[in-house]
């Protein structure tokens, strides 16, 4: 494993004691999660709420640089239906985030739903 970034690394090590592992490489998180289904933990500063999938990549990467976004390459529609109940938006390891652009996520998730 890379070297963490602090702060982000200390919050994501309490958020990794909730995961479990599951055979396909995910880690998913347990906790509380956002209306939109997506892992979220408490960031501590004025009760902010960051996403677990933001919080992985900041933690190992430093910065998600601005118009970006971070994907689930875990995602696949062939293997869960695309939405807020989508287990795949609460996984947090890292080897299955990337940064990408927004266009390019968007663009990803409507070639999973043609195929």
């Amino acid at each position: 494993m890379s070297a963490l970034y602090a702060p982000a690394a200390e919050l994501y090590a309490r958020m990794l004691r909730r995961c479990v592992r599951s055979a396909d490489g995910c880690w998913t998180y347990t906790g509380s999660t956002n209306s939109r289904g997506y892992s979220q933990v408490c960031s501590g500063k004025r009760s902010k709420n960051i996403t677990g999938h933001r919080l992985a990549v900041l933690a190992h990467e430093g910065t998600i640089p601005a118009g970006m976004t971070v994907d689930h390459t875990c995602h696949n529609s062939a293997r869960c239906f695309d939405g807020d109940e989508c287990v795949h938006r609460r996984c947090v390891n890292p080897a299955h985030l990337r940064v990408i652009t927004r266009a390019a996520n968007v663009a990803r998730r409507f070639s999973d739903r043609a195929a």
